[in-house]
């Protein structure tokens, strides 16, 4: 750091919370149905919410997990074991 003339004062970092990530029992049920493949129009559908209802959630949920986009989302499910990837039955697409 010396030679590179660094001075650890001035590097600024994102402060990392300590503090386990708070979900509401409405965000986790989002997060299961994002996981399972359904659209915010779906979801809003299957729990009586406005689809900008469901967008709100999603955003918080990002938010709050740390992540930019459904992936992350459904990296966390997996992870946290909310949902496995052999409940899901794949089809063979005729994209090949």
């Amino acid at each position: 750091m010396r030679k590179e003339n660094i001075n650890p004062k001035n590097i600024s970092f994102k402060s990392l919370d300590p503090n386990p990530v708070s979900l509401s029992e409405r965000e986790l049920q989002i997060i299961r149905f994002i996981a399972e493949g359904y659209t915010n129009s779906q979801i809003a559908a299957i729990v009586y919410l406005s689809n900008h209802t469901v967008n709100t959630h999603r955003k918080n949920i990002m938010k709050k997990l740390g992540v930019n986009n459904t992936a992350g989302i459904v990296m966390y499910a997996v992870k946290e074991k909310m949902v496995t990837p052999n409940q899901f039955s794949f089809k063979k697409s005729n994209l090949v």
